[in-house]
């Protein structure tokens, strides 16, 4: 991780992808205790992580077909 400071919430969601490979919102809810993914996900851009994402198509819980986004991350670019 090359000594990126990362908040704890930061800290849950980073472990839980190197575990898992990606996360979506409710898994990093019902996993990691935020529903701040997608400010996770920027901070993550912002201090040089590569983040990737793809649209899920899933099934709610009241049967209608929907759409979530399902985050990966790479390991930092390299900052000069």
């Amino acid at each position: 991780m090359n000594n990126v400071k990362l908040t704890p919430r930061e800290q849950r969601v980073y472990d839980y992808l190197k575990f898992h490979k990606s996360i979506t919102v409710k898994e990093c809810y019902e996993d990691c205790g935020t529903t701040e993914l997608r400010k996770i996900m920027s901070n993550f851009r912002e201090k040089g992580f590569i983040v990737k994402d793809i649209w899920e198509d899933v099934v709610d819980r009241y049967g209608n077909e929907t759409r979530i986004k399902r985050y990966f991350i790479a390991e930092r670019k390299n900052k000069k």
